[in-house]
């Protein structure tokens, strides 16, 4: 294979002539760009965590705007939550955030899979290699089981704020002293 070189007259006319044309469709194409950016929400009724996602959003009103699609659904129902999934995806939304419950979990991970939107979520932790789901909380059990192995704890107190608090506490200290 032989290379060539060209002389920089060359090359500078080549760079002339590509150059302007390569911008302008650099230009055209970043006005396409939507002015509006539709948000989804998934949350039960009278969550905290939908004032704290409208809050958010009203924080940050620049260009292009975030516009909120939010939909109040029963998170343990999984009709109802394919319903408000596949409504939020009618609307073009670029991600959800929102909660799920342990029995609609595996049907948003695999909407989210399968339709390429992110969702992310405050939720429990569950074990998954889907890249379109982001949890906010970490898993308990490893770090647990780190503090107990590293100080050679017998004794703990675990605190929780809520009765899905409660449910989670009790898994995790069941998988813990089946560990130890």
């Amino acid at each position: 294979m032989r290379l060539q070189s060209f002389p920089v007259p060359t090359v500078l006319l080549l760079r002339h002539l590509l150059l302007p044309p390569l911008l302008l469709i650099g230009l055209c194409s970043g006005t396409s760009f939507p002015s509006n950016i539709n948000i989804g929400g998934l949350f039960p009724t009278g969550s905290h965590e939908y004032e704290v996602f409208r809050f958010a959003l009203a924080q940050h009103q620049d260009v292009p705007k975030l516009v909120p699609q939010v939909d109040m659904v029963d998170t343990g129902s999984s009709f109802a939550m394919t319903y408000a999934f596949c409504s939020q995806f009618s609307k073009g939304v670029y991600a959800i955030m929102g909660l799920y419950d342990r029995r609609t979990v595996n049907m948003l991970m695999s909407f989210c899979g399968s339709l390429h939107v992110c969702f992310v979520t405050p939720s429990f932790p569950v074990h998954t290699n889907n890249q379109f789901v982001l949890q906010l909380r970490p898993q308990l059990q490893e770090p647990l089981m780190a503090l107990l192995d590293h100080f050679y704890w017998t004794r703990f107190v675990y605190m929780y704020s809520s009765d899905s608090g409660e449910q989670r506490s009790v898994k995790h200290l069941s998988d813990v002293f089946t560990h130890t």
